[in-house]
């Protein structure tokens, strides 16, 4: 096609400014990303105006930084302009620059500090030794980084000099001012962050004997779990006739009949799906490949939204629609599709989010007679015990073991 003939966008002036000369090229970018004629002259314009601004202020296209995008919208009605996308529109200009080969001028990397030299080499034996996901990591990392900050200062950082009575001290601290929960996510940072200390630093093991637990009663209720009925009613309010509907009638389907968990439908690829053996192979909890039975109507939903789905570079599934037609990318977009659904169908789940509907389906299972060796191999649990939270849930089949209360039934 040729650009010159055919542009997707027109403005009142003649554009001016360093950025001029790529606008073409950028309009024909977004069209190939299914953007709509009418958003397409929109981002135009936005980016057209950053243009004629860059030449007042002699800013050549080489010298854009992020403090440039700043200054801009000090000078500009940055709430306006915010409100209809104009930053949103920049950064994904800066990608198209890059894309094309314009090297933009990289920010002064400071040299790090030694807080974050420590907590760099710990993110990486999570993620390369011990295999965990990047998430375990962003969870973890604030705990650390305050414990080092507790106990270093900002001065050289020495693992060694690590005694118990630190840890003790900071836990507690923390656990005074933090939920049972979260809590627990600070006892578990620690106890990864002195293993990683063993592993690299020869730590003694009896180190990690110093890390309080935090008192809470074990598995003290009943899972919230989301009901046949109101997962019929999020089916139900997927518009079959257009692909957005399609796609979330195929993720709600997913959730509901395997227990997938968010991060793994968006990280869901072509490759996984065997038609002719009617499994479904993807990568789940820890980088753990997991192989699973594709029911009918699974199925069938996935092919039918792949005859829709548009052809895009990417080989994972579900993309976003509207445009730009890009991976789903993080679990955050399959959260909001079940949250958008259940707006939409007017339900008031005991949760939001996704993970209800793995409870679902173990309560489900366990009502069928699955015992709970079998829920947890669907579920994909590594221990027992996180099983066990769902002997509690059939409540008809409890009552029958309790002895009768004396002087009558209640």
């Amino acid at each position: 096609m040729n650009q010159a003939k055919h542009p997707t966008w027109t403005l009142r002036k003649i554009p001016t400014g360093p950025l001029a000369i790529h606008l073409n090229g950028y309009s024909f970018w977004l069209y190939e990303l299914s953007f709509c004629r009418p958003y397409i002259g929109r981002q135009i314009r936005q980016v057209a105006q950053f243009s004629c601004w860059l030449a007042r202020n002699d800013i050549a296209i080489g010298d854009i930084t992020d403090c440039c995008i700043a200054q801009y919208f000090e000078e500009k009605n940055s709430r306006r302009l915010i409100k209809q996308g104009a930053r949103a529109s920049l950064h994904r200009f800066m990608k198209y620059l890059d894309r094309i080969g314009i090297a933009l001028p990289k920010p002064n990397l400071r040299p790090l500090t030694p807080i974050e030299v420590s907590l760099n080499n710990f993110g990486s034996y999570l993620l390369n030794e011990r295999a965990l996901s990047p998430k375990t990591f962003v969870q973890y990392r604030p705990t650390i980084e305050k414990f080092l900050v507790f106990k270093f200062g900002y001065a050289k950082i020495d693992l060694n000099l690590i005694v118990g009575a630190d840890i003790i001290q900071f836990v507690q601290a923390e656990a005074n001012r933090l939920s049972t929960a979260r809590g627990k996510v600070v006892v578990n940072a620690m106890r990864a962050f002195l293993r990683y200390g063993m592993h690299r630093y020869q730590l003694s093991p009896r180190i990690l004997s110093a890390v309080p637990k935090v008192a809470s009663w074990s598995q003290p209720g009943i899972v919230k779990a989301i009901s046949p009925e109101d997962i019929e009613k999020l089916l139900l309010s997927c518009d079959s006739q257009t692909l957005l509907g399609v796609r979330d009638f195929a993720v709600l389907l997913l959730l509901a009949r395997l227990g997938l968990r968010a991060a793994e439908i968006a990280l869901l690829s072509l490759d996984a799906i065997d038609w002719e053996s009617g499994t479904l192979l993807f990568s789940g909890k820890s980088g753990k490949h997991a192989c699973l039975p594709l029911p009918e109507d699974v199925a069938k939903a996935l092919a039918a939204y792949l005859r829709l789905r548009p052809v895009v570079p990417s080989r994972l599934i579900f993309i976003r629609i509207p445009a730009p037609l890009t991976p789903l990318g993080a679990p955050q977009s399959v959260i909001s599709i079940v949250n958008s659904a259940i707006k939409r169908a007017e339900i008031s789940p005991p949760t939001k989010g996704t993970h209800q509907f793995r409870h679902g389906l173990a309560t489900s299972m366990l009502k069928s007679g699955a015992n709970l060796m079998e829920i947890g191999s669907i579920l994909r649990h590594e221990q027992t015990k996180t099983t066990n939270l769902y002997a509690k849930v059939n409540i008809e089949s409890l009552r029958s073991l309790s002895p009768v209360w004396p002087g009558g039934e209640l």
